[in-house]
């Protein structure tokens, strides 16, 4: 099941930012960039970062995402996505960012 970034928040965390990401189940859904630049821009950071997706039933297991691509839409728009490593996540998982 891909995932597609919706939306990050930066929270903190004992004086530390906490990036948090959350996913869509769909491409319509998710954050979309103008210009593939500007998507690889942010794709480095996020992969630079790296991102610990935990399954949203509190069941403690979690996994780290490496695998991310950039996909065009027909409309030129662009979107991030990754493998969603847990198939029984309900369609808008919810992944925290590299110092969870």
């Amino acid at each position: 099941m891909r995932g597609y970034i919706q939306d990050v928040r930066t929270s903190e965390d004992n004086s530390r930012p906490i990036d948090e990401y959350s996913f869509a189940g769909s491409a319509e859904c998710a954050r979309h960039w103008k210009t593939r630049e500007s998507t690889e821009l942010d794709l480095s950071k996020i992969t630079s970062a790296g991102i610990t997706v935990k399954k949203p039933d509190w069941s403690g297991r979690s996994t780290q995402r490496t695998d991310y691509q950039i996909e065009e839409l027909p409309d030129h728009r662009f979107v991030i996505s990754c493998e969603v490593p847990f198939a029984s996540c309900p369609p808008d998982p919810v992944s925290n960012g590299p110092n969870s």
